[in-house]
């Protein structure tokens, strides 16, 4: 997927791998999605955005971190926390083991990538309740979200591009209906894809899911180049 971005005069396109809603529950589904991150190969990426969703089960939670921090992009891991995340004493766990591993927790905070002349902006609303951040100066910011709710606030705040998951794109879809079951208090029809609010554009990725396969839907690992403005969007999932 490559979106138009407004980046400092000659900055090379940035390349970042987005992954949401791992649900990693069981030896065997992190085994999967560490097979898949390993079959990427020598693929490099400026950036990692982690969306939320590590999974339910809390001792699994140390070795969801170490295969995220496989990865290695060359400008940081970056990471917002979800509403399972913050459940049974996970939200400080994930918090401590991803200091452990240099990756950037954002619960409502703003972080510069001052050699992509970017920031990074997560909101973790509603689980984690704060003041909004104030975005700096840089020539383009990239918000990161759990829930699609908070496009809301991302406009209010003025961030240009937002990374959403949490919905699964939609559960049930219907011909001529859409989805039926979507967690998001829009309604049914945030659910996966591009939307807009004002000046601020967004990207519902319907993540890897708990059941990849079932029913026809697949998990996917989506990858986004942020380009110079005047480009246009297009899906390369």
């Amino acid at each position: 997927m490559t979106v138009g971005g407004k980046l400092s005069t000659g900055q090379p396109p940035i390349v970042s791998l987005v992954l949401s809603d791992l649900h990693c529950n069981t030896q065997a589904r992190l085994s999967t999605i560490a097979a898949a991150l390993s079959a990427l190969g020598e693929k490099t990426y400026d950036l990692l955005f982690v969306l939320g969703d590590l999974g339910e089960n809390s001792a699994l939670i140390p070795e969801i971190v170490k295969t995220l921090a496989s990865v290695k992009p060359k400008h940081g891991l970056f990471l917002v926390r979800s509403n399972h995340d913050c459940e049974r004493g996970r939200r400080e766990l994930i918090a401590r083991l991803a200091r452990e591993r240099s990756m950037t927790v954002l619960g409502n905070a703003e972080q510069s990538v001052d050699d992509l002349g970017i920031s990074v902006i997560g909101l973790e609303y509603p689980w984690c309740r704060g003041p909004l951040p104030v975005p700096t100066e840089a020539p383009f910011a990239v918000g990161l979200t759990h829930t699609p709710d908070n496009i809301a606030h991302f406009d209010r705040i003025g961030v240009p591009f937002v990374l959403a998951g949490h919905t699964h794109g939609g559960t049930f879809k219907l011909p001529l209906i859409g989805s039926v079951l979507v967690p998001s208090r829009y309604g049914r029809f945030l659910d996966t894809g591009w939307f807009q609010l004002r000046n601020t554009v967004m990207y519902v990725t319907p993540g890897i899911g708990y059941a990849p396969g079932v029913m026809g839907k697949r998990g996917i690992f989506l990858e986004v180049t942020i380009s110079n403005a005047g480009e246009d969007r297009k899906d390369t999932q």
